[in-house]
């Protein structure tokens, strides 16, 4: 999907050290510039391409971020797939290198000059007595080179003579091993690969640590570092979260945190550079954390949001907040490390969902069943925008909009206790072409699933996976499944990519207008529990016209 040709150019990575002697954390953060720099070695298998929009540049420069440094310094980095295909192809040359005297040309006659007076300067070098170890044979002429190559070691190999390439010349070298050059060569590529390779080598010595990783709204941070560094991502949601677990088993997302209790309750915002604020009142408390190397770290009043090294650091600030507070709770002390105090396991393996706050992903298993009686499944005229919806909508408050088509979508009301109001509040008897149903009238409509036609990128009628088969202890490792799948690209694969295009084809008019677009998190204000009814009241007393600014982003959310 086009969405995943976007790539993450900074990556921020704070870690945090318990002091036993005194107590507190210390932490050392870092800010990784990437870019998938290709080489001599990797690019005919990662010569990338990606996506960039304008906004998103915009909101970069705007807060000060180095794109020299990015496209100069980044580090490189290959996903497992692309790697084992270099390999092999490194491998399939020094194969062919060990056995590339096995076919033999005949020499055309217009060459034979150019191979005699080669054969002849070697006989020559072999004879003298100067210190010279190698000579220069031919220069240009890929064809007289392999020619000069062949004749060369079939008469003079026995008596030490080897030839090599240097700078697009023929070399002939004294004393030379073919095979001990040939496997020198393939170690020095093999290292030079590894350059290639480099961020994903910190990403799986992550994977490998065991530690507990904390992220503030990581799922689409992950669902990136998965395609990125590891593998693509599987078309099945149950593959999906297998993969998931299987490369990173502890999880904590602190966003989830703020949308259940005992936060909840304390919390009028779930925004990031928010939370300092949040922490620093009763009944939180703002950690006291020092530093490691003073150029590795941050204060709390530093101003550099949105600095991914620095995001780290705030992120690490504010679970060590939650779980301080947890513990003065349950256990009445935090003179241990937060990890080892047990009271993190209901927010381990829970992700939030962005613009779901009655729902999240549990990783380890089930999903929760959500309500959904206050999700609309609404018709209206192709030329509507939000600010139509919206206004339909007023009298039961402020709504999020995820279109379906031009001239349809589901409609979620931010108040749930209103849906009982929506038949009687919203008449739609002076519009021609305006229908609104319940989520289970649709979903009766379309013969028990709700949704129209299959999501983008899923094969039809691929079978499900259940929770006990995903998880079951003889499953397979999802990641090594998911690079035997893309290394096995045949006609299945040609297949399933013109579908695609094919599907990108038909909804390309229908979304044209609506862009894939990148929304800061302090947008998500508006769903913070405690500011969302006044936000409600506000709402209904602005003017029509400014109805839709809060909200406008939602039109995105295709």
């Amino acid at each position: 999907m086009d969405q995943w040709n976007f790539f993450s150019f900074n990556f921020g990575l704070a870690a945090f050290k318990f002091d036993r002697a005194t107590k507190k954390y210390n932490h050392k953060a870092y800010n990784f510039y990437l870019f998938p720099r290709p080489n001599s070695k990797t690019r005919h298998v990662a010569d990338s391409r990606f996506l960039c929009q304008s906004s998103c540049i915009d909101f970069l420069a705007e807060h000060g971020f180095d794109f020299n440094k990015v496209f100069k310094q980044g580090i490189s980095y290959l996903n497992s797939c692309d790697e084992e295909k270099a390999l092999d192809l490194l491998e399939n040359r020094k194969k062919n290198l060990l056995d590339s005297d096995n076919e033999i040309i005949t020499v055309p006659s217009d060459f034979k000059l150019c191979v005699e007076n080669a054969c002849a300067q070697v006989e020559d070098f072999i004879k003298s007595e100067d210190k010279e170890r190698e000579i220069v044979l031919l220069k240009n002429n890929a064809f007289a080179k392999k020619l000069v190559h062949q004749q060369v070691s079939k008469r003079f190999s026995e008596k030490g003579i080897g030839l090599v390439s240097s700078n697009k010349a023929m070399l002939a070298r004294k004393d030379y091993n073919k095979e001990k050059e040939i496997i020198e060569k393939y170690e020095a590529e093999k290292i030079e690969l590894q350059d290639a390779v480099g961020f994903t080598l910190v990403m799986r010595k992550l994977a490998e640590s065991d530690k507990l990783i904390v992220g503030h709204n990581l799922l689409l941070d992950l669902c990136h570092i998965l395609n990125q560094f590891f593998a693509p991502l599987p078309h099945e949601y149950s593959e999906f979260k297998y993969m998931l677990h299987d490369t990173f088993p502890r999880l904590l997302d602190t966003k989830y945190m703020c949308y259940v209790e005992p936060f909840k309750s304390f919390l009028s915002t779930s925004t990031l550079a928010h939370l300092v604020p949040a922490i620093s009142e009763v009944p939180f408390q703002l950690p006291e954390v020092g530093c490691i190397d003073e150029d590795y770290g941050y204060e709390p009043n530093s101003t550099k949001n949105h600095e991914a090294g620095f995001d780290a650091y705030i992120t690490g600030l504010v679970f060590i907040a939650f779980s301080n507070f947890l513990a003065s709770k349950k256990i009445g002390s935090n003179d241990i490390p937060v990890t080892q105090r047990g009271i993190l396991a209901p927010f381990i393996n829970r992700l939030h969902l962005m613009k779901v706050n009655d729902s999240y992903i549990n990783i380890c298993g089930n999903d929760p069943v959500s309500s959904r009686n206050h999700v609309f499944y609404v018709t209206f005229p192709s030329r509507w925008r939000f600010k139509q919806i919206a206004d339909l909508f007023q009298p039961v408050g402020t709504i999020l909009v995820n279109w379906i088509t031009d001239a349809s979508a589901w409609v979620t009301l931010n108040d749930a206790e209103m849906a009982d109001s929506v038949p009687t509040l919203i008449d739609t008897s002076s519009y021609n072409d305006v229908t609104i149903q319940t989520y289970e009238q649709r979903k009766s409509v379309t013969g028990g699933s709700p949704t129209l036609g299959t999501p983008s990128g899923t094969p039809s009628g691929t079978p499900s996976v259940t929770p006990s088969q995903l998880f079951s202890p003889d499953t397979s490792s999802a990641l090594k499944k998911r690079k035997r799948e893309v290394q096995s690209t045949g006609s299945g694969a040609s297949a399933a990519l013109a579908a695609a295009a094919r599907r990108r084809s038909r909804s390309r008019e229908s979304f044209s207008r609506r862009s894939f677009e990148t929304i800061p998190e302090e947008s998500e204000d508006v769903d913070s529990p405690i500011r969302k009814k006044r936000l409600i009241v506000e709402f209904e007393e602005l003017p029509k016209k400014d109805q839709n600014v809060e909200f406008d982003e939602n039109n995105s959310w295709d």
